[in-house]
């Protein structure tokens, strides 16, 4: 009897492969085939689609870890830009206060104008700096001012609470420094000449004439016209502590506290407007019974009062101190005369309410000697004439003069 068993086929043969692994390929090597092209392990194995969803599952975290870190420090940074203003007009505040000889509000000062400016005490501490005893005796820590007494230096810090970085780091905030030094100009003065005109004025400030001399020690001019010539130094000497134009400087005037005449500077505020209480109409009545019309070429001495006019043309004035007050009237000094004053302030006005105010003029050979008042409404001033005034009369100062004026120069409606 013959075998009816069927050969083994190839695939059956012994080849170390168990008994069922032979089965799925003996059934998959047959008509099955056409269903099942390929073994499923082997099409598994070799399948890619989706592979791209699991490595962006993988790194999705650490993507948005570094997206977070990346705004922290932004975060960071604006905080850093935040504190170095604060720090910036906490020091400039308290310079101020050093400058003016009130170094006992330096510090509170200095704390105010950091907390203006966005630093805060309950997140944050605050160091201010200066040499002297009212502040903490200490110089700056630190740059070229370390052995300057005027120096102001300080120190903020700023507590930030950490957000993906804390995920991290241990500790769970960040500090933020700010630091800025300010100092006072040495030598650096008030300004006691000043062209307030915001017009585009040509020579606002001129000196000329082959061997005229102004100089100025202990003072600063300044003047707000922007006109490429704003100041003008023709010929002879013009020299202050410091020279402040907005515009321009034509010549080369002497500076003896900064490093020459400054240019494109920022408008100058007029010091007097708020500081002094402007004289009423009623203050230059009477002239002509108070004190009338002065002159004079013979030596004389006047005491303080409202008078029409005061003009010399020789001899000596002495004015009392006081504050004179004229009426539409010319303070002239003339043809060689002299006036002294102490503590005297020359005031021009109109008792008309017109504001037909007169004008100041010092010519020839002559001179004036005169300081100003150092009480009282116009204390440091030496010759005013109000901002109401009309703009037809100046204060002029020309020929070979040889004057001492110890106070300030206020004409705002007009040239001097």
């Amino acid at each position: 009897m013959k075998d009816r068993c069927a050969p083994m086929p190839e695939t059956m043969k012994d080849d170390g492969r168990s008994k069922d692994a032979k089965a799925v390929l003996f059934a998959l090597s047959g008509p099955w085939r056409r269903f099942f092209p390929s073994p499923v392990p082997t099409r598994l194995a070799d399948d890619r689609r989706g592979v791209i969803i699991i490595m962006f599952a993988l790194m999705l975290p650490v993507m948005l870890g570094f997206l977070g870190l990346a705004v922290e420090v932004a975060l960071w940074y604006s905080n850093r830009r935040d504190m170095q203003g604060a720090a910036d007009a906490a020091a400039i505040a308290a310079a101020y206060e050093i400058a003016e000889s009130r170094t006992t509000n330096a510090t509170a000062r200095g704390t105010a104008e950091a907390e203006n400016n966005g630093w805060s005490s309950s997140t944050g501490t605050i160091a201010i700096n200066n040499s002297s005893a009212d502040v903490n005796s200490t110089f700056p820590t630190s740059g070229a001012f370390t052995a300057d007494s005027n120096a102001v230096e300080v120190l903020l810090t700023k507590n930030v609470t950490r957000l993906f970085s804390g995920y991290f780091f241990t500790d769970n905030t960040v500090t933020i420094n700010g630091r800025a030094v300010a100092t006072v100009v040495a030598g650096a003065s008030t300004a006691c000449v000043l062209a307030l005109g915001s017009s585009n004025q040509q020579g606002a400030l001129t000196v000329s004439g082959a061997t005229n001399s102004v100089t100025m020690s202990g003072c600063t001019m300044a003047t707000n016209s922007t006109n490429a010539n704003a100041v003008k130094n023709q010929t002879g000497t013009m020299s202050a502590d410091c020279i402040y134009s907005a515009g321009g400087v034509q010549g080369t005037p002497t500076t003896t506290a900064c490093s020459g005449a400054k240019t494109n500077q920022p408008t100058v505020t007029d010091p007097y407007e708020e500081a002094v209480t402007k004289p009423t109409d009623a203050d230059f009545d009477n002239c002509a019974i108070d004190g009338g019309t002065i002159n004079t070429a013979v030596d004389l001495l006047i005491s303080d009062g409202v008078f029409c006019s005061i003009k010399t043309t020789g001899g000596t004035l002495t004015m009392t101190s006081g504050t004179y007050y004229i009426d539409r009237g010319d303070f002239r000094v003339t043809g060689g005369g002299t006036v002294n004053a102490s503590g005297v302030v020359i005031v021009f006005g109109d008792s008309t309410g017109s504001n037909n105010c007169g004008g100041l003029t010092i010519s020839g050979s002559s001179n004036i000697n005169i300081t100003a008042p150092t009480s009282g409404n116009f204390v440091g001033i030496a010759f005013y004439r109000s901002s109401s005034c009309d703009a037809n009369d100046d204060f002029k100062f020309t020929g070979t003069t040889a004057s001492a004026i110890e106070g300030a120069v206020y004409n705002p409606s007009g040239d001097v």
